[in-house]
């Protein structure tokens, strides 16, 4: 036999499970885990044994209005500790948990296995505190909203799906992500399950960014890898993967073969060809320029009083009048060029 005096419980745990577990049990109704420590009032734990309990909910410490009408469990105790589950007899669905809550236990104090007036309840009543999260998850379950973005939205005939802005073609864009709080990143990589990121389609919209449609690169291979084709002016068909490309270079793609590449000088400061645009072809050229050279000559006289000069003859002799013919040496390449080593040129698309 116990008395009010000679009882308390000093401790009630795993409080932070009620709201998950309403979660999971809301068929038959939310329920409420309880543990607890039966002790003596000089700290000694009571006996194993069996203990009649009763269990109520109050909006207040002392006095105030019962929110629920609570349940009588007899409960095992094995070294003072108790445990049940609250909301298994008498339904919890009518209890507020997002307000304060108060856990009033009533023991059998003397014995007579049921509870009665001469069993005072245990004083103060604990305070039920939910863990936030848990709560979070409870009021989440009914969220149109997330840090302010609008998860659903009407359509045409008024039904809800989900918002297009947020969720269209299943990217979710990285304002959606961004946190609120300053911090350095909106997600951990423990925070993504594994698989759900798809690092194929991944690796190619990062190459997308690194490497925009149209850049052109030099390759040492005759067959251009995926993403690019050859700058060989060859047509460019109707498949979709062409579009961006096509926008830029029109149904051909440029034809570089055998072409240096030049940089686009608008200014006219360093190419001196005015109103060029990208893809403007310039045909070879060779700088205005001289070769001076100078002649010697001498006059020679036969006789008659008339003479001639002889220009450059080197000893051989013409008739007055006749001037010798000068002949440049024809000697070099088809073209005038740098060294070079002969690549493909490839465009991405």
């Amino acid at each position: 036999m116990f008395s009010q005096a000679s009882m308390s419980i000093t401790r009630i745990a795993i409080w932070s499970l009620m709201l998950l577990a309403m979660q999971l049990s809301s068929l038959a109704g939310p329920l409420l885990p309880f543990q607890g420590k039966l002790v003596y009032a000089e700290g000694a734990a009571v006996e194993e044994g069996v203990q009649v309990v009763q269990f109520k909910l109050y909006d207040a410490p002392v006095g105030g209005r019962a929110l629920w009408n609570g349940e009588v469990h007899k409960l095992s105790v094995n070294a003072g500790l108790v445990n049940t589950v609250l909301g298994s007899k008498s339904s919890l669905d009518g209890v507020d948990f997002s307000s304060n809550v108060y856990l009033e236990i009533t023991v059998d104090a003397n014995g007579d296995d049921s509870i009665s007036p001469l069993d005072p309840p245990l004083l103060p009543r604990q305070l039920i505190v939910s863990a936030v999260h848990a709560f979070a998850a409870e009021k989440a379950k009914d969220a149109e909203t997330v840090r302010g973005f609008d998860i659903f939205q009407s359509d045409a005939q008024g039904a809800m799906t989900f918002n297009r802005s947020l969720f269209g073609n299943g990217v979710i864009p990285s304002r959606a992500l961004e946190p609120s709080d300053g911090a350095s990143s909106g997600i951990d990589s423990d925070q993504i399950r594994p698989g759900a990121v798809d690092l194929s389609r991944l690796a190619q919209q990062v190459a997308e960014m690194l490497v925009p449609v149209g850049s052109i690169v030099a390759y040492w291979g005759d067959d251009a890898p995926a993403g690019w084709v050859l700058c060989d002016g060859r047509s460019l068909d109707d498949d979709s993967k062409f579009d961006v490309l096509r926008k830029l270079v029109g149904n051909n793609t440029p034809d570089l073969r055998g072409q240096f590449l030049r940089g686009l000088d608008t200014s006219g400061n360093v190419d001196p060809q005015a109103g060029r645009q990208v893809g403007d072809l310039q045909e070879d050229a060779i700088e205005e320029h001289q070769h001076p050279f100078e002649l010697g000559s001498s006059h020679r006289d036969d006789g008659d009083g008339a003479g001639y000069f002889l220009i450059n003859t080197a000893g051989n002799q013409r008739g007055p009048g006749i001037v010798n013919e000068v002949s440049p040496n024809h000697e070099g390449a088809s073209e005038t060029r740098p060294k070079n080593v002969s690549v493909n040129f490839i465009i991405k698309y």
